[in-house]
């Protein structure tokens, strides 16, 4: 069984690019609670992020005027379905947020806004706690002109950014790796970014962007590799996610647990949902798992190390090659990383083959168009049985985690 491979013998296995699943013990009490701050999180945060992102909706309407926004206007939330064909999984459809088309959107319009609410409270234009509309008053666009937010992104963090920011005022620059795809940076580009093309990869997009941004002064660096306003940005997922999994009637205990399916590319995004899903529920009521490409196992690999820092998967020989860009990320965040070790009960990794087989499936069953990196945790309830020993769940969740902005001759070229 898989739970008896050996360290060793499952890093001789990634070296080889084959998938694997690693077991792991969490340890929650690591991040949660007072121990939090030992690695840099705050169990207020997620609230104070959803706090915001409420104060933010009348802006976000105003804004975004011809946005589908679901349940009420400016409200950043997506809907929880169960699939035609499987029964047994429920899908969270972060491809259908509004603005950027992706779990992104979450943590990346949750960072613009807090800066720019910053900048204004600085200003003296609003007081802390005030509702947000006031940011888009000529006064305070002609303020945050003067002001640049900048992001190294393989393509849907620097959506989110670039679009807010412009959206604001702001002055946008997106460094964008290799990886990147050509229709996200004309998109971008399309409103009014700045894309920086880089021939290296995530860590390289992010390096060049974070030194560029501290040379100057009015410039802001939105750092995935270490930023807590990204982080409490995914978070606030959770409470909204209790009641629809009630109007699923689904209500997850220590008998019987949430398993949730996470893609992970530098580790912000699914370390952000498990912290906020083990605040709200507990930690003993939820298992999440997290899936990488086999080319780019950076989260597995740190885990398995116990190393957050310094480490590349290009060290074990493999080559980041992948066609789920939003995964393609050779370095794990050294915030995310200590996270995802101490609240996740597995890691795992899929081939693009794999993915491919669960893109295609998902769209001839139930039509759901999504990119490659959001199909990755649907295989993720088939890996858990695998592992001997564990709980009977109340419910399993594939975090479906991007393609909304996805053009339909992109999408075609998936299927072929």
């Amino acid at each position: 069984m898989q739970n008896q491979v050996t360290r060793e013998q499952m890093i001789q296995s990634i070296r080889r690019a084959e998938p694997v699943f690693f077991r792991n013990t969490p340890q929650p009490h690591l991040v949660l609670g007072h121990m939090g701050a030992k690695a840099g999180v705050n169990p207020a945060g997620p609230a104070d992020a959803a706090d915001r992102m409420k104060r933010a909706q009348g802006l976000l309407t105003q804004l975004f005027p011809d946005c589908s926004f679901a349940g009420s206007p400016g409200r950043i939330e997506s809907p929880l379905r169960a699939l035609k064909g499987r029964a047994s999984l429920l899908v969270k459809c972060d491809g259908e947020l509004p603005i950027a088309g992706s779990i992104k959107a979450r943590g990346g319009i949750h960072e613009v806004l807090c800066h720019a609410e910053e900048i204004a409270q600085t200003a003296g234009i609003i007081e802390p706690g005030d509702d947000l509309l006031q940011l888009s008053k000529s006064k305070t666009r002609r303020l945050f002109a003067e002001h640049e937010i900048c992001v190294g992104s393989t393509g849907n963090l620097g959506l989110s950014i670039g679009i807010t920011a412009r959206a604001l005022g702001f002055r946008a620059v997106i460094h964008m790796s290799r990886d990147a795809k050509q229709w996200k940076k004309d998109l971008l580009r399309s409103h009014g970014a700045q894309v920086v093309e880089h021939e290296g990869d995530f860590s390289t997009a992010v390096r060049v962007g974070r030194a560029a941004s501290a040379a100057s002064t009015r410039s802001y660096f939105v750092d995935d590799e270490n930023s807590t306003r990204l982080l409490y940005g995914y978070a606030a997922a959770a409470p909204p996610l209790r009641q629809q999994l009630a109007e699923h009637g689904v209500y997850p205990s220590a008998d019987h647990p949430l398993c949730v399916y996470l893609p992970c590319g530098v580790g912000g995004g699914p370390a952000g949902i498990a912290y906020g899903l083990a605040l709200e529920f507990g930690a003993d009521a939820v298992e999440s798992y997290t899936v990488e490409p086999t080319q780019a196992p950076a989260l597995l690999l740190s885990v398995l190390e116990q190393r957050y820092e310094g480490l590349h998967v290009s060290d074990y020989g493999l080559t980041l090659r992948t066609d789920a860009d939003g995964l393609a990320v050779g370095s794990a965040s050294v915030l995310a990383g200590p996270i995802i070790g101490a609240l996740c009960s597995g890691l795992y990794t899929e081939s693009d083959e794999a993915m491919q087989t669960y893109l295609q499936q998902i769209y001839a069953s139930d039509g759901l168009r999504l990119e490659l990196s959001a199909a990755a945790g649907l295989g993720g309830p088939a890996r858990r049985t695998q592992i001997e020993g564990l709980r009977t769940p109340a419910a399993q969740i594939a975090w479906l985690t991007g393609g909304g902005l996805l053009p339909e001759d992109e999408f075609q070229r998936l299927l072929a």
